[in-house]
Formats: C-alpha cells, sequence, structure tokens
C-alpha cells in the first residue's frame, strides 16, 4: 500500500466511524485527519516595502455668481516647491457646461486639450507639447 492510499483510506475510516456514531445518537469529536509532512522545510521570509508616499494633491474650485463651478484645477508642488496647476485643469461655462479641458505641468498647458462651445459640443483639439511653447492663458 502507498503512503498516499493509507492516507486516503485512513480518512475514509475516521469519516465512517463519526458518521456511525452520528447515528447512533453520539456526539463524537471529529477525527483528526493527518496531514502529509514535507521531507524538507523551508522558512518563507515576507519582504515589505513601504508604500509610495501619497501623491499630494489639492484641489482649487471657483464658482460663478450662481453657484455653479467655473473653474477646477488640481495643483501639486512644482520643482521649486511652490503649489501650481499640476494635472487636469478644466473651464466651465456659466451654464455649468465644460468649456476646456486639459493636462498643466509647473502652470503650463500641456498635451491635448480639448475645447467645447456653450451648447457642450467640441469644438476643437489644440495640442500644446510638453510645456515648452508660450502659453497665452
Amino acid at each position: 500500500m502507498t503512503a498516499t492510499s493509507l492516507t486516503h483510506s485512513t480518512v475514509v475510516g475516521a469519516l465512517t466511524i463519526a458518521l456511525v456514531l452520528s447515528a447512533c445518537g453520539e456526539n463524537p469529536k471529529p477525527a483528526a485527519v493527518p496531514t502529509a509532512v514535507p521531507a524538507t522545510t523551508e522558512t518563507a521570509t515576507a519582504t515589505t516595502t513601504a508604500a509610495p508616499p501619497k501623491d499630494d494633491v489639492k484641489i482649487m474650485k471657483e464658482f460663478w455668481e450662481t453657484g455653479k463651478i467655473k473653474f477646477y484645477n488640481e495643483m501639486r508642488k512644482g520643482a521649486d516647491g511652490k503649489w501650481d496647476r499640476n494635472g487636469l485643469g478644466r473651464a466651465y461655462f456659466s451654464s455649468g457646461l465644460l468649456e476646456r479641458e486639459g493636462q498643466y505641468k509647473n502652470g503650463k498647458r500641456i498635451g491635448v486639450w480639448i475645447y467645447f462651445n456653450p451648447e457642450g459640443v467640441e469644438t476643437r483639439r489644440e495640442n500644446r507639447g510638453d510645456g515648452a511653447m508660450p502659453d497665452a492663458h
């Protein structure tokens, strides 16, 4: 008989005894199920890395007199340590519809900016590059 079949038959036998005893009205303790012990054991070591620092973001919002949002900008500290527009930037019409949307880097518009008319229809896309070109906002 192999070790595997012996283990299997031991488990089946323990379960059979438990079923017979419970049918007789007795409440036996659960039989211990034999477990295989590996020939060699290795100690697992867990390595943890410190969580990266959270992105320190402030949200700047400005509102129309009606209470509807006018500007939404993500503010982050730049290389100089000062807060500036870095990340998502949006401007809204007084109706509340989106006027333009894009990304800022150190206060300059970068990447693709999307512009909308007062009805909410996209009117143009403008690629501002990496921020090296002069910004006219």
